[in-house]
């Protein structure tokens, strides 16, 4: 059994603020979760708790039914893929892969057997005499990932693996390391700060901030259903338009409540004859969509349009989007669900000033 169970975790240094302030999830055998979250937030240190390399102030960690808290590293049943790729630039990739191997003394012909399996599945059988320096990054990551699957552990560590490759390595190594995940059913625990990486790659995602976590789902559950402001503006590209009420609050609006906040994705925002009146103050075109950045009082609403659009900056625009399409927030940032705002048959959409 491979199942992980995080409960309350606690890392803290000195007397200084707790840097993981008690954190709780599960990773169920064979799926692959993400710990997301930016810079400072502990999900580099929650994943060293969990392989060992960093003490536990409190809280309990377990692999299958057995608590690791107190185990050692190298008795935990776990591989570990870091940021760096961590080769002996001195030896060659076989040498590399295999590092692990015989320090353990697994015997040479099941070392070989693991090492020809190991590198087909990743494309490295034709670079086994290399060293390290006459590798590209991508390949690179492939000895570190053939390393962990020599080692045969069911449970994979991996802390921004990929966070050194260029943009268009990244999204073939995310599909790679997708598959082997899915392939060999790894139970697998992938820390980044890229959502891009999360939203593909993940069966679940634990995003954190500060040290706590501000919302575990599913991709979807997390880009559909934020539980809170910091979800909503962290999760998307752009991220969601969170509006503050104002005195010319949108008639359908009727029951929004002083404080709450009214979100909006970019692609559900739309140019129309009636809504929020604004001026366009950048337009980014990428290709396939524009998105567009209108300024409306000391608010900014981004709205997603399909392919190029002829709207220039300083063109005055109105925005608008259909009711059911709104997220509620209250005064503390919190999603609230059920406010209602309209008619269960109404199609309506922003009609006036905010």
């Amino acid at each position: 059994m491979s199942r992980i169970v995080v409960e309350n975790l606690v890392k803290q240094f000195g007397d200084a603020a707790p840097v993981v302030n008690g954190v709780s999830f599960e990773v169920e055998e064979g799926t692959l979760t993400v710990l997301l979250g930016g810079s400072g937030c502990g999900k580099s240190t929650i994943l060293r708790m969990i392989s060992g390399l960093e003490d536990i102030t409190s809280g309990s960690v377990k692999i299958g039914e057995r608590e690791v808290a107190n185990v050692d590293a190298s008795k935990r049943g776990v591989s570990m893929v870091f940021q760096n790729y961590a080769l002996f630039p001195h030896l060659s990739v076989a040498e590399n892969i295999l590092f692990g191997l015989k320090v353990r003394k697994v015997p040479t012909e099941e070392r070989n057997k693991r090492l020809m399996d190991a590198a087909e599945l990743v494309g490295l059988d034709e670079l086994l005499e290399r060293k390290p320096a006459q590798l590209s990054g991508g390949q690179r990551q492939r000895v570190a990932l053939a390393r962990t699957i020599v080692a045969q552990q069911p449970v994979c560590l991996m802390d921004e693996p990929l966070s050194n490759l260029d943009a268009k390595l990244r999204a073939s190594m995310r599909a790679e390391i997708r598959g082997l995940q899915q392939r060999l059913g790894l139970t697998m625990i992938y820390v980044t700060h890229d959502q891009v990486e999360a939203m593909t790659m993940a069966d679940q995602v634990v995003l954190l901030n500060e040290g706590k976590v501000a919302q575990m789902a599913s991709p979807a559950d997390l880009y559909d259903w934020p539980a809170s402001t910091y979800v909503a503006k962290f999760v998307g590209s752009p991220p969601m338009n969170v509006l503050k009420r104002s005195a010319n609050a949108p008639a359908f609006l009727k029951n929004w409540e002083a404080g709450w906040r009214a979100g909006v994705r970019a692609e559900d925002v739309i140019l129309a004859d009636e809504g929020l009146s604004g001026v366009v103050d950048s337009v980014d075109y990428l290709g396939s969509e524009t998105i567009l950045w209108v300024a409306v009082g000391d608010q900014t609403i981004a709205c997603k349009m399909p392919g190029r659009s002829t709207v220039k900056v300083g063109d005055d625009v109105t925005c608008a989007w259909q009711v059911e399409k709104t997220h509620w927030f209250d005064e503390t940032g919190v999603r609230r669900d059920g406010v209602q705002t309209a008619s269960p048959t109404s199609q309506g959409s922003v009609s006036q000033g905010m």
